[in-house]
């Protein structure tokens, strides 16, 4: 950011007129940049303002003065300033000046020529590819994002998976490109944002595509039209549909602010006998979790599903296989490489609904789970006791301190291997250190869902030599490759280090 403070005597002129009751208007304001990113941004160079006004969409912004005193300054540290290579221009706030308000979503579709790419081609990249040839594409990004950590002699594979037996789909309720309410995928374009609406071409289950119809027609209906980001105005966010390999479906709905009565009959009234539960969302955020208002309209809140022989409380927010098969392939695949076996004490640093723990406790003298999440070490333990496990301990908290208390308790005969799942969020980066960082760690097992921050968390930590004098880098010495979902970019990077 660059500035230049001095002023000219029409800037004075300016500075001096009575019209805008102490208002600047900035013109060259990055149209993607929100009010907040903006406020923090001028808050850095320290002069008082009373507050700001700016859109997404919108490449100005107003600042408001308390008085002309305050207002002169402002415009010295504001005067030339360059942000993101877009350069501010200053001028007197005057109604005039404003350019038309953001633009309708008719106005975008008719001015905008942008071409975007269909949200199936997006979403579903290898849906009509053969496995051989989507297995080779795969392999080749992978290999890609994973050379600068590898060995030019490693020889890595993929797994191919099978089909996708539990459904977890995130759908954005809004507009699409005729000004119609849809449910589906964005379009990805900024300029001339629409919805994609799912329809048979996508490859869900009927049911999945029943519950997005009948929830069009449910906002349709509504008093409410679909959230605007742009304005903050609106209701009907997101809705996430959620169906085990049992067919139980559980609908969780988003909503920016809160729901009245009659909108929470009509949901019951128009999904009780599609779906076994409904859950409801406050998510007022750009994003929402268990921490957010949320609560059960009907049903329970929670679904079951098997696998492997054994039975899961699946809740709104938990990480859940999708594909049955690949995480049955990764489970033997952490046996064999990590050599766990009954004089083993294994710590996953991540661990929550505890199904990967779970799943391996048969194989080790005892597991302990950590979790930062209070809602997720209780679904653990929830299923800790639904298979009957006896030595798996699931505690809320981090692994700062916990590790190293288990670590200061082996036995002679007892190995310690960690495990952290990026899949679940939490912390990575601090556990990634607290791992590094724990001298009895004899193996480390890093599950990724992503190539690229797999390869990045290992150069800059695990086997970083210049990470910390207090301890030793951590040397790759196996990884693989799993395919989670056939139609999808989406794919599983299992690395074991000692």
């Amino acid at each position: 950011m660059g500035s230049n403070n001095s002023l000219t005597e029409s800037d004075d002129d300016i500075l001096n007129s009575n019209d805008g009751e102490n208002s600047i208007i900035i013109i060259g304001v990055c149209d993607s940049w929100s009010k907040a990113r903006l406020t923090e941004c001028i808050k850095r160079m320290g002069f008082k303002f009373l507050g700001i006004e700016k859109k997404c969409g919108q490449a100005q912004a107003i600042i408001r003065f308390e008085s002309l005193e305050d207002k002169k300054n402002g415009f010295r540290c504001l005067r030339g300033c360059t942000v993101s290579g877009n350069r501010w221009i200053l001028k007197n706030f005057e109604i005039e000046t404003l350019t038309t308000p953001y633009a309708s979503q008719t106005e975008i579709n008719n001015c905008s020529k942008l071409i975007t790419q269909e949200a199936l081609d997006r979403v579903f990249p290898f849906r009509d590819k053969d496995s051989g040839s989507r297995i080779a594409c795969k392999l080749s990004d992978a290999k890609s994002f994973l050379k600068d950590i590898l060995d030019k002699n490693n020889e890595i594979k993929m797994y191919p998976s099978s089909n996708v037996d539990n459904y977890c789909v995130e759908l954005l309720v809004g507009y699409d490109k005729d000004g119609k309410i849809g449910v589906g995928y964005n379009s990805g374009s900024r300029v001339n944002a629409f919805i994609h609406t799912i329809d048979e071409k996508f490859p869900y289950p009927s049911s999945i595509l029943e519950i997005a119809r009948h929830f069009e027609k449910f906002v349709e209906s509504s008093v409410f039209p679909p959230y605007d980001p742009n304005s903050d105005t609106g209701k009907w966010r997101t809705i996430v549909i959620r169906m085990t390999s049992l067919q139980e479906i559980m609908l969780i709905v988003a909503t920016f602010g809160g729901l009245p009565l009659n909108e929470i009959n009509r949901l019951v009234n128009d999904f009780k006998d599609i779906t076994k539960s409904l859950y409801w969302v406050k998510a007022d955020r750009d994003y929402y979790d268990s921490q957010s208002p949320n609560r059960v309209i009907y049903g329970t809140p929670y679904l079951t599903d098997k696998i492997n022989g054994m039975e899961f409380s699946i809740t709104p927010f938990s990480q859940f296989p999708h594909n049955f098969g690949t995480f049955s392939s990764i489970i033997q695949t952490i046996v064999d490489k990590a050599q766990i076996d009954q004089n083993t004490v294994l710590v996953d640093l991540c661990c929550g609904s505890g199904v990967l723990s779970i799943s391996l406790a048969s194989f080790v003298k005892r597991i302990v789970g950590y979790d930062i999440s209070e809602h997720r070490i209780n679904n653990s333990n929830k299923n800790s006791e639904l298979n009957k496990i006896k030595n798996a301990y699931f505690v809320h908290g981090t692994s700062s301190t916990f590790l190293f208390d288990v670590a200061n308790n082996l036995t002679q005969s007892e190995r310690l291997v960690c495990i952290l799942n990026t899949s679940v969020n939490g912390q990575h980066v601090e556990l990634l250190k607290s791992i590094r960082l724990c001298p009895k760690v004899s193996c480390f097992i890093y599950l990724s869902d992503c190539p690229y921050s797999f390869a990045y968390d290992v150069q800059r930590i695990i086997s970083n030599p210049d990470f910390t004098n207090q301890s030793e880098p951590m040397k790759l010495s196996d990884l693989e490759l799993f395919e989670s979902e056939p139609n999808t970019h989406s794919i599983k990077v299992l690395g074991f280090f000692n």
